[in-house]
């Protein structure tokens, strides 16, 4: 669906008080600039340098990175230079920002990882702000955390949690204002040890501040994404991806609504068993709501009537397809009983081109490169 194709435009308030009223009169069409307001400097958004070159993935200033674009209202598509020029290969670990709301990845068309560049499923209007941010993992120790602000005429913030440490970097945390996503060019000063960050404006005292950081992220974690459209009625959402399993902490979950963050006060219930989520309000009928978390360990469907089986490919840099000789050369129908991994990162189905179940082929969208580790791993049905 193209995203221009969905309703009108309308006005984004985010000098209003972040109340569940102010929610419902969100946009469903992410086509109006949101208006940040700014009582000291300016925070007109600015182009970065972009590179081309193919190089290895550079892990030493963290797992998280932000790189942010003005838009030339013709081009769709973006390359990144930080860390190296490089993104991860599926766009479950990716999540753009339009003027501060959040863009599910439905809205990426297509993605070149190697090469860094990330195109659109439409063309942004000349003149707006698109932050690309994106994850890779590295270390052992899980810590996603979130705190919630009431500004008091200051442009100063001191988280509490996590000890009262931030991280060493700035793309390692996000910072919203009434929900709208504020990259990290509004951060004017920062000091991780006193778990301080300043912003280049005084918000107003009715305003609602947020701030989500990450530590680290293990190479056992994955990134889930599921989008609900609401019915007016509900106010609890079920997820079925990664088995129906949530995050173990409210921390580890971010909730957007037509692509603006709510912070955890609008949640009123999780049940991490039961994979639900239940908000202190109904949203309207149609908007858009999505859930991303972090797990730590990625849930394959299982019972006492499946097995399950894996197997490792070098890739040739010539051939797209790998043929399984596991469970006798054989696949299963359903897709979802599939998972990819490449070089140990797991790779969403949908950069599976074709696949043949009694052939056992498996055939990619993209060229793996030559040395390149794959591993296929499937479940079939005894019964």
């Amino acid at each position: 669906m193209n995203l221009l194709a969905i309703g009108g435009k309308y006005q984004i308030l985010v000098n209003m008080g972040f109340t569940e009223r102010t929610l419902k009169k969100l946009t469903l069409g992410y086509d109006q600039r949101a208006a940040y307001r700014s009582q000291s400097t300016s925070i007109n958004a600015t182009q970065t340098s972009v590179a081309d070159q193919e190089t290895s993935v550079n892990l030493s200033e963290g797992f998280v990175f932000q790189e942010v674009f003005e838009a030339d209202g013709v081009n769709k598509s973006y390359q990144v230079s930080e860390n190296n020029g490089t993104l991860p290969d599926t766009t479950s670990d990716i999540m753009v920002t339009r003027n501060g709301l959040f863009l599910n990845d439905s809205y990426i068309s297509s993605l070149d990882g190697i090469n860094g560049t990330l195109e659109l499923t439409f063309t942004p209007d000349s003149g707006d702000r698109i932050v690309i941010i994106w994850f890779y993992r590295s270390e052992n120790e899980q810590a996603v955390f979130q705190e919630v602000f009431v500004p008091t005429g200051s442009a100063t913030f001191t988280v509490t949690k996590n000890e009262g440490v931030l991280p060493s970097s700035l793309y390692k945390i996000f910072v919203f204002i009434n929900g709208i996503f504020l990259d990290y060019e509004k951060i004017s000063s920062f000091s991780p040890g006193q778990g301080q960050f300043t912003l280049n404006f005084i918000p107003d005292t009715s305003d609602s501040i947020a701030a989500v950081w990450f530590k680290t992220l293990p190479e056992s974690n994955k990134i889930i994404q599921e989008q609900f459209i609401a019915d007016g009625t509900q106010t609890t959402f079920t997820v079925t991806k990664n088995g129906g399993k949530l995050a173990k902490t409210k921390d580890a979950i971010l909730l957007m609504r037509n692509g603006q963050h709510i912070n955890n006060d609008y949640i009123s219930g999780i049940n991490t068993t039961n994979g639900t989520i239940t908000m202190t309000f109904a949203p309207d009928q149609g908007d858009d709501i999505t859930l991303i978390w972090f797990v730590e360990e990625f849930v394959t469907p299982t019972s006492n009537a499946v097995s399950m089986f894996q197997q490792e490919f070098t890739a040739d840099g010539v051939s797209a397809t790998f043929t399984v000789t596991e469970n006798e050369g054989k696949l299963p129908e359903d897709l979802p009983s599939i998972m990819i991994y490449r070089n140990g990162q797991f790779i969403s189905n949908q950069f599976i081109s074709s696949h043949d179940p009694v052939a056992g082929t498996v055939t990619f969208s993209f060229l793996p490169r030559s040395g390149e580790k794959i591993t296929i791993v499937w479940v079939v049905s005894n019964l």
